[in-house]
């Protein structure tokens, strides 16, 4: 008993002691941690396509993780020839090892065009400046002779490396078929040279083919996403993993493969305790020609941030995604020189935080690409007003969102396009709730104008009047300019309902003078002075001549060959009618319908706006699925004029809108 005790003491010595030894080793990994380089960029590891010149290895980086540029114009960084037996790869992964300096590689040891099964062996990398490389390969029927015949390895796919801290190793995984079985996914651990392997051992078994996993750790479990794109996960790399379902994660509707899950370099204020910010799922769509980027903090539910396309000198397919620093990214340019790319540039093209970028287009069956309404269709959007300012259009709107009453319109939002395709979503410009002196908690429709490097966005709530916001960037944010009312109830006795004073359409005439026009049952007009948040003078009632067309609301200004043109919305359910006039203050004369009831809305909003040298109308209606009167969404048609300067009808439905 004595000496079991004696030998259980000293056990229990060594492992206080190899605790302890943990202990000061994990404190100085975080000193360590804590005194590197901030992360402040994003490299990507690809390749773009099934021809030899494509299956290279590709790097391209960015400073947001959604928008790339390529790096050696396009072209491959590191020859794999000396040791690939194909001299071809493809499915590069990248990892930053545990000291935070190396970096590991691996990929597919592969050329399509010998075959789908050609393949049985990976690349494995090692670097500890991302610019020269160590490398190895490991051709499994050599390596692995009892286990393998060059016959039975017939596919070895989409290798990527984790640190296993409870073997204090570096695991490969890759998805791997042999016989004829199915596809699925096996592990290896790496030498410590990280140039060969241990023998395989099957690491999941679904009884179907998966492939593409990457695993990710937190703090709870290991998560391993495969194409789908499906998520497993486990409380260790070796098991057990939850049983395969059939809950995709991506949230768009085309099909993905290769996922790849990296952390978010945090924004000001949003970092966590490892100094990073939320995750990012990206996927290849191979099918259409882009990348998906998707955001998520709970690695559960994921909200689609960016659909990136596939052009030019970028042509990805499956790759993976790393954080770098400045030092590295700059050690990366150097190395790897492209056409007038710089930091600087990198820096303009980044997404600002928060946004959301769009394609908006859907295919015809003979893969043609078009535009279809709704514009956005992932969440409701109502009472669009466009504007061009420079090359770029910007449409401000407010955000419908279901609730238990009618028009729940909490925030203004913004986006904008330099093609009608691609679209960048803001952060909510403005939140109702700002506004200190509306009564109602709902906002109502709003247009923005710019003036001497200031943006003005004139909004309107229910009920209560009618205000001026300001802001540096047309994206704002944008803060209430007066801290009261520019238009109230009084100032309009024309009408008496307390909703009188809404929807707001600014104009600045060629002569620079500014107006502002309004109203719901009655239009009305004002001058504004020039420092956009007085008027300049009385309110005046519009001189409208409808022709049986009864002003209801909505009115928009918009001057065509000289000629000024009012539209508004008319009757209930809304339609579309418009007027002209010689003069901005003069007499409006009707000219008929412009657009019947939009479908699904009882409600309409022009805005009209030349871009690129084409007129469109903007509207809303209630098309997407839940829609309603209550939760609608923008709509775009082109416009037409005939030679006597009429506007010819718009056919409000589900045509394209390019």
């Amino acid at each position: 008993m004595k000496h079991r005790d004696k030998h259980q003491c000293r056990n229990g010595w060594v492992r206080t002691f190899v605790l302890a030894a943990a202990a000061v080793l994990t404190c100085q990994t975080a000193e360590a941690k804590k005194q590197a380089d901030p992360m402040e960029a994003y490299l990507f590891v690809y390749f773009t396509g099934n021809q030899p010149g494509e299956e290279q290895l590709k790097f391209a980086v960015s400073m947001d993780g959604f928008n790339w540029q390529p790096l050696n114009n396009g072209r491959k960084v590191v020859s794999v020839d000396g040791v690939a037996r194909w001299k071809c790869i493809r499915d590069p992964h990248i990892l930053r090892g545990e000291d935070g300096h190396t970096f590991y590689m691996v990929m597919t040891d592969m050329k399509s065009s010998a075959g789908w099964v050609s393949n049985d062996g990976i690349v494995m990398m090692k670097s500890t400046d991302l610019v020269k490389w160590k490398m190895a390969a490991v051709d499994f029927p050599t390596t692995f002779p009892k286990l393998f015949t060059r016959e039975s390895c017939e596919r070895v796919w989409a290798p990527q490396t984790i640190y296993d801290p409870e073997a204090g190793k570096y695991m490969i995984y890759y998805s791997l078929q042999y016989q004829g079985q199915q596809l699925t996914i096996f592990y290896s651990y790496a030498n410590k040279d990280f140039s060969s392997l241990s023998e395989p051992v099957k690491m999941v078994d679904y009884g179907r083919d998966i492939l593409d996993a990457d695993i990710i750790r937190t703090d709870s479990c290991y998560h391993m996403f495969l194409s789908g794109i499906w998520k497993v996960t486990a409380p260790t790399l070796k098991g057990p993993w939850t049983k395969l379902t059939e809950k995709r994660l991506q949230p768009t509707w085309m099909d993905a493969e290769g996922p790849c899950v990296f952390r978010r370099i945090a924004s000001a204020g949003q970092a966590g305790q490892d100094g990073m910010g939320d995750w990012c799922l990206m996927y290849d769509c191979f099918r259409n020609g882009e990348f998906n980027f998707s955001r998520s903090t709970d690695l559960e539910h994921f909200d689609l941030v960016a659909r990136t396309e596939i052009k030019g000198d970028f042509t990805p397919r499956h790759g993976t995604v790393m954080a770098i620093t400045m030092k590295e990214l700059q050690r990366l340019l150097k190395a790897f020189p492209s056409d007038s790319l710089t930091i600087e540039r990198l820096r303009r093209e980044a997404m600002p935080e928060g946004c959301r970028q769009l394609i908006i287009d859907e295919r015809t069956p003979d893969g043609q690409r078009y535009g279809r309404n709704p514009i956005f269709k992932h969440e409701y959007t109502c009472d669009p007003a466009p504007v061009v300012w420079d090359d770029t259009l910007w449409l401000f709107t407010g955000h419908d969102v279901p609730g238990p009453r009618n028009y729940n319109i909490p925030e203004w939002s913004c986006f904008s396009t330099t093609d009608m395709r691609h679209w960048r979503q803001y952060p909510s410009i403005m939140s109702v709730k700002s506004v200190k002196w509306d009564r109602s908690h709902q906002a109502y429709a709003a247009h923005a104008i710019r003036r001497d490097g200031k943006y003005y966005f004139y909004f309107s709530t229910n009920g209560s009047g009618i205000g001026v916001a300001v802001a540096d960037r047309p994206e704002g944010p944008y803060t209430d300019a007066l801290g009261h009312q520019l238009v109230t109830n009084d100032m309009c006795p024309w009408a008496t309902h307390s909703w009188r004073n809404i929807d707001p359409a600014a104009f600045i005439d060629d002569d620079g003078q500014a107006w502002l026009f309004w109203g719901n049952g009655v239009p009305y007009y004002a001058k504004l002075k020039a420092n956009m948040t007085e008027l300049d003078g009385p309110v005046m009632r519009v001189n409208l001549k409808d022709a049986g067309y009864r002003y209801t609301e909505a009115p928009w200004i918009h001057k065509y060959q000289g000629r000024y043109y009012l539209t508004y919305a008319v009757g209930f359910p809304e339609k579309l009618a418009y007027a002209v006039s010689d003069r901005i203050d003069g007499e409006f004369r009707c000219r008929g319908l412009l657009a019947e009831t939009a479908g699904n809305s009882n409600t309409t909003h022009p805005g009209i706006v030349e871009f690129k040298g084409q007129w469109y109308l903007f509207t809303h209606d209630g098309s997407l699925p839940g829609g309603s009167g209550a939760c609608r969404s923008v709509v775009v048609y082109r416009l037409n004029y005939t030679a006597d300067g009429s506007i010819e009808k718009v056919k409000l439905d589900s045509d394209g809108i390019w």
